[in-house]
């Protein structure tokens, strides 16, 4: 099935088939120096900074040997033609984004102009010029601020990282997108601190002339109508902003109305006198430039049109129910704009446009680069080196820190013991030793996102869009390989390959001293790193060896390709050491490395204080009010296991034990935390015929603690571990561990001798319940989790040595 669906992907989606496309054109063909490559807003039309550069291209007779092309998509591409006809500019060829064609261009094109980013399979390959143009000064949130989706920007920020020539109309934005996407220690372009191209009309009173009387309104006050796009489409303010425009303003105004095409849409401009919708014919910033004044909300648009000095009014009828749903780097009560916040305001404001405060000394530090001959010098700089005195530029590397740059790869950012362990980790190390860059896989980790709000900010992350670059002959080799497990030279010189292109991909220009595959064994990242030029370190959580009996997705070729080609095997215990080598009898012993895992100790605590709190996605087998008063008994004895529901964590096991004991004490609970694993059914089948009364499930919670933090005792039923953080988390609120006989946690709760080993049975684990009604777990140590984090931080310093 899942060949058929890749199969079906192929024909459907055209992004699909052109990473193939793509991957061949890379390869085969060599960077041709007369093609210039222009792209605006993905292919969704011509305009902004790429159109002003592509305009001054096509004027300039020392560009009429390159062959030009303009991408659009599908859906715009006749609009895109039209507008190149309309504009004298149809020297450049328009070509469909995702096509054939497109694949070609952006693979052999020797320059590539562009205001937002290329897809996320293009490469810089050496030799092509990338001049990245951005498109606007943020009010919004840009990368890391976002709080909503704080891993989206991945394919920007490896955007930014291949560019030669990043725009920054001025320090502010340069340091949002420097800071927030997260390039300083790596970036090794240059920023170009200069004007937009776009904003260069803005100065142009002949345009602003010209564009009055096209469209017979020079007698005419013209107020220009631009809001920001709303995920909720808007349509319905819209309209009723428009028609009391329309109703209020004076006869001599007219509206110019910009709306985003889905909300444009749903306009029907017929019913106003005042308003017109905007024309197509002239370029968004054309239009701008004829305006008396500018009418948005949030929208970028008013940093730019502020170069004007004319009246800008910011209709923030919505400003409250907008900021919380969007991240903003300012409140606009700090902007020195008029804001009006009802209709009647605003017609007010818009019957007045002479009259306003002026704002040129507060908004000159954004607009202190922006000229008229922006689009010339730009040109002129990164075509012909020929640098304006008006314009900045600082190399890369002037922000580098001369630290060794680690990459660590941390998983799916679950709620599992090996997030809950790579979060310890990264809170106990000192940022400042290194640049560390977290990585991970976006599509699996978006739903985890909200995890990378708790890295200390001076750790840099990015996600690595899945879906690799591929040839025909390497998708089948990759299958041979991964699914079928033929381990032959062709396909194992075939992942390679595609592991080596994969690195170019995912961290274009970043040299790593280290890399270090936290979680142990997703099988590609084996080959991804296997392919750097870097000190390699694999960790091992558990047995993998068990992990493989069971299929919990462990790759047995390629974990022998990392134990053999990686130069450091950390393990979190020392009996790892036997484990690994009877399954890899040629991984050579020298590399193992004991690094304990850490224990975010202050966390832990702090979140166990918390009232017991269901998610939106928790399941419960009672009630939270219920749980709550089984909770806070003092009568009944409560005992607690948190794993997620897989079979080697044998809740099942632990069920019935505890069936067996509740027969003794029926006073007693269990209660069974997890998340995860594929037996959760099951285990609640077997829950609700045999005890419903008793034990007690939950499945899915992101804060356990308080429930651990109120039972008496934690119970590990599982046949098999590595070292279950939940082990550690339990003695650090203090609570006695019972745990079944096994490699690993026995090593652990004996060496330290705070916990109760039972046999690895049902009658074992009925066994570690009576032990707590017996006192027989009074006499055990108190855990020094301080000192253990101690040396488990002198371990991992070890291990970077």
């Amino acid at each position: 099935m899942n060949i058929l669906k890749k199969a079906l992907n192929f024909y459907r989606n055209s992004g699909y088939l052109a990473k193939f496309r793509y991957t061949a054109y890379y390869d085969r063909l060599e960077v041709s120096d007369d093609i210039i490559y222009v792209e605006s807003m993905h292919g969704d039309g011509i305009t902004g900074s790429p159109f002003y550069l592509l305009r001054e291209i096509i004027n300039d007779p020392r560009f009429d040997r390159y062959k030009i092309y303009v991408s659009a998509s599908q859906k715009y591409y006749n609009q895109v033609c039209g507008t190149l006809e309309a504009c004298g500019m149809n020297r450049a060829k328009v070509i469909v984004k995702n096509s054939k064609e497109y694949c070609r261009v952006i693979a052999t094109a020797k320059y590539l102009l562009i205001d937002v980013t290329m897809p996320t399979y293009f490469i810089k390959k050496e030799g092509q010029i990338y001049l990245n143009t951005w498109h606007g000064t943020p009010l919004k949130a840009l990368g890391r601020s976002v709080k909503d989706d704080p891993i989206g920007m991945g394919n920007v920020q490896r955007n930014f990282l291949m560019t030669d020539y990043l725009l920054c109309p001025n320090q502010y934005t340069f340091e949002k997108l420097r800071d927030d996407y997260m390039i300083a220690p790596y970036y090794c372009g240059k920023y170009v601190f200069s004007g937009y191209p776009r904003n260069a009309v803005l100065f142009d009173s002949g345009k602003a002339a010209e564009v009055r009387e096209r469209l017979n309104l020079t007698d005419k006050k013209i107020a220009v109508y631009m809001p920001t796009w709303r995920d909720n489409g808007n349509s319905g303010a819209d309209n009723d902003i428009l028609k009391a425009l329309d109703e209020g303003v004076d006869s001599d105004t007219v509206i110019i109305a910009k709306l985003h095409h889905l909300a444009a849409g749903k306009i029907d401009f017929s019913r106003f006198s005042k308003i017109i919708s905007f024309p197509r014919e002239y370029e968004t910033y054309e239009v701008l430039a004829a305006a008396d004044c500018l009418i948005t909300d949030y929208s970028s648009v008013m940093f730019d049109f502020a170069v004007t000095g004319r009246k800008i009014i910011l209709h923030a009828y919505d400003c409250e129910e907008y900021q919380n749903t969007r991240s903003m780097y300012m409140d606009i009560e700090q902007l020195p704009f008029v804001i009006t916040r009802d209709n009647t305001s605003l017609v007010h404001e818009v019957n007045f446009p002479e009259k306003y405060k002026p704002y040129d000394n507060e908004m000159s530090s954004f607009t202190e680069f922006d000229s008229s001959d922006a689009s010339k010098e730009l040109i002129e700089y990164v075509f012909f080196g020929n640098q304006s005195k008006n314009m900045k530029v600082i190399d890369g590397s002037e922000f580098h820190n001369g630290k060794k740059n680690v990459l660590m790869y941390a998983g799916s950012l679950a709620q599992n013991g090996l997030t809950t362990a790579f979060m310890g980790l990264v809170n106990h190390v000192d940022p400042e030793q290194y640049n560390y860059l977290i990585t991970f896989y976006y599509k699996i980790t978006k739903p985890n996102q909200m995890q990378v709000h708790r890295f200390d900010k001076r750790f840099n992350y990015m996600a690595m869009h899945s879906g690799k670059n591929l040839t025909y002959w390497e998708a089948v080799c990759q299958y041979l390989y991964f699914n079928l497990n033929i381990n032959v030279g062709f396909t194992r010189r075939a992942v390679e390959k595609t592991a080596a292109r994969e690195v170019k991909r995912c961290f274009w220009g970043i040299n790593f001293d280290k890399v270090i595959h936290y979680t142990g064994y997703e099988k590609f990242i084996c080959h991804l790193m296997a392919e750097m030029d870097a000190e390699k370190i694999i960790y091992t959580h558990s047995n993998l060896m068990e992990e493989k009996k069971m299929s919990r997705g462990v790759h047995y070729n390629s974990l022998v390709k990392a134990y053999d080609s990686f130069d450091k095997i950390a393990i979190i215990r020392d009996t790892m050491r036997n484990e690994i080598a009877e399954n890899v009898p040629s991984v050579d012993r020298n590399k193992f490395h004991l690094a304990r895992n850490f224990n975010n100790i202050e966390y832990i605590r702090n979140n166990s204080q918390k009232p017991v709190e269901f998610d939106e996605e928790t399941w419960c087998s009672v009630s939270l009010e219920r749980l709550n008063e089984i909770l806070n008994d003092n009568n009944a004895a409560k005992y607690v296991n948190i794993a997620r529901f897989s079979v080697e964590k044998s809740q099942d096991r632990l069920i019935n034990a505890f069936n067996l004991f509740n027969q003794e004490h029926s006073d007693a609970y269990l209660i069974i935390v997890g998340g995860g694993g594929n037996k959760f059914e099951s285990i609640k089948e077997l829950a609700e015929e045999t005890n419903p009364e008793r034990v007690i499930l939950v499945n899915s919670m992101s804060n356990p603690y308080p429930i651990l933090n109120k039972c008496d005792v934690f119970v590990l039923s599982s046949h098999h571990e590595g070292l279950p953080m939940t082990i550690m988390e339990a003695l650090i609120l203090e609570k006695p561990v019972v745990c079944t006989d096994i490699t690993g946690p026995r090593e652990f709760l004996q060496s330290n001798e705070c916990g109760f080993i039972v046999e690895n049975s049902v009658e074992g684990v009925a066994d570690g319940f009576r032990a707590y009604i017996d006192g027989r777990l009074s006499s055990l140590k108190k855990f020094d989790a301080e000192g253990f984090n101690r040396t488990a931080l002198d371990e991992f310093y070890e291990l970077l040595k």
